[in-house]
């Protein structure tokens, strides 16, 4: 193998080494983030059923406009939510900002977001009852009260089985780490390999070539590394092999005159 391509495997190695960091990082922080967000809207979801619950008792009381309008905006704030879960889009997190909530993918967390939501049906339509009769519809309340249980058990598994599938996914997203760092640690020793070859071969050509120089004819050059090392280790023997036979004859004529 060439220096060249010696120095052209040791570059790619480092290249695909950054670039294999970069998008398991990448893949790492998207998937974490991601997974925070839908935690973070289910986590909320038995909150926000509880708070229409407890706008349309308010609203019951006060017939209050405003209470209707409090009542409407939970309503509209939990099936956001819900949506976003079942099929993707904006979601107001703790912190009362927008952000895009992609879609669940575990199969068994999206069927309990989807049950979710088919709960919410009556108990939406409960609340909008209520308001239509300006807060005089107490049946309307008790299916109020009532759905919001079952849509509270709902949202409590949902957030049981998030926690899970996160646990699950940290930790294949931590062995691609893994797998990261130990490709890092192989690209590291197969350039420091290529580089001490390299520099082994030079060193020993360097030092043979010295001692030839200095006399020793005798010293055969064969170094082992990249081929132009060894073209030049020929080539540098070759005039050795020539400088040894020239001395060779030098010292018969010595000898014979």
């Amino acid at each position: 193998m060439s220096i060249r391509l010696h120095l052209l495997v040791s570059v790619g190695l480092v290249l695909l080494l950054v670039i294999a960091a970069a998008g398991g990082m990448l893949h790492v922080t998207i998937a974490q983030s991601q997974a925070a967000a839908q935690i973070d809207v289910a986590a909320r979801q038995q909150a926000l059923a509880q708070r229409v619950a407890k706008e349309a008792l308010v609203y019951t009381r006060s017939k209050k406009a405003e209470d209707a309008a409090r009542l409407d905006a939970a309503l509209v704030q939990f099936e956001k939510a819900a949506t976003a879960l079942t099929g993707g889009g904006k979601a107001t997190m703790a912190d009362g900002a927008e952000r895009e909530v992609p879609a669940l993918d575990d199969a068994q967390a999206l069927a309990l977001a989807r049950k979710q939501l088919e709960l919410w049906g009556p108990m939406k339509d409960a609340c909008q009852k209520l308001v239509k009769s300006e807060g005089n519809d107490l049946a309307a309340l008790e299916r109020v009260v009532g759905a919001n249980n079952e849509v509270e058990t709902a949202a409590g598994a949902l957030f049981a089985r998030l926690m899970s599938v996160g646990a699950s996914t940290l930790g294949r997203l931590e062995v691609i780490e893994g797998i990261v760092i130990t490709l890092g640690v192989l690209a590291g020793f197969v350039a420091l390999e290529i580089g001490r070859r390299i520099t082994n071969a030079v060193v020993q050509l360097t030092e043979k070539s010295d001692a030839v120089s200095q006399g020793q004819v005798e010293l055969v050059i064969d170094v082992p590394g990249p081929a132009e090392i060894g073209r030049l280790g020929k080539s540098l023997d070759r005039m050795r092999i020539s400088l040894k036979k020239s001395m060779e004859m030098l010292q018969k004529r010595q000898a014979g005159g």
